[in-house]
C-alpha cells in the first residue's frame, strides 16, 4: 500500500517508514492483516487529502471502514511473467466500499494473470491498463455540500 498527499500542486510520497518504525509496516497488503494494520495508523494521520494505492491487489480485503477521509482509492493488478493470480471481483469489491462511502475509485490495470467470471486470463503488460480501461468501472463520487 502507498499513502499520498497533495500539497497544493505537488504530489509527495509520504514513507510510512518514516513514520512508524517497524518491520511489520514494509510488509504490502498482500493480507487484509496487514491493510487493517496499515490503514488503522493511516486513517489518523493529519494529512488533508489521502489516497490509497492497493496495487498489486493479491486478495479480497475490505477496507470501508478505513474510508472516512479518504478521497481516492486506486487498484490494479501485478504485471511480469512473475506475477501472481488478481481477481477482478476484488476489484469490484472494493468499488463498491467506494460507492457506499462515496471516495472516488480507480481501476488502473489488470493483472498479467487475472481470473474473471472464473477464467483465468493471461494479459500482454502492454494492455493492462487499456483492459482496465474498457472495464469502464472507475467511480467518481458525488461532491459533498
Amino acid at each position: 500500500m502507498h499513502c499520498y498527499i497533495y500539497k497544493g500542486d505537488a504530489k509527495r510520497n509520504i514513507n510510512t517508514n518514516e513514520i512508524v518504525k517497524t518491520k511489520d509496516f514494509e510488509k504490502p497488503i498482500e493480507k487484509l492483516k496487514n491493510a487493517d494494520y496499515k490503514l488503522s495508523i493511516f486513517k489518523d494521520l493529519p494529512i488533508k487529502h489521502k489516497c490509497i494505492t492497493a496495487q498489486p491487489l493479491l486478495e479480497k480485503i475490505d477496507i470501508e471502514k478505513y474510508l472516512d477521509g479518504i478521497e481516492l482509492v486506486v487498484v490494479g493488478g501485478e504485471s511480469d511473467i512473475n506475477a501472481r493470480v488478481f481477481n477482478y471481483d476484488w476489484a469490484l469489491d472494493i468499488r463498491e466500499q467506494c460507492i457506499i462511502k462515496n471516495v472516488d475509485f480507480e481501476f488502473r490495470q489488470c493483472g498479467t494473470y487475472t481470473v474473471k467470471d472464473g477464467k483465468q486470463y493471461k494479459i500482454q503488460t502492454k494492455d493492462l491498463c487499456k483492459q482496465a480501461r474498457l472495464a469502464n468501472i472507475n467511480y467518481k463520487g458525488q461532491a459533498l455540500k
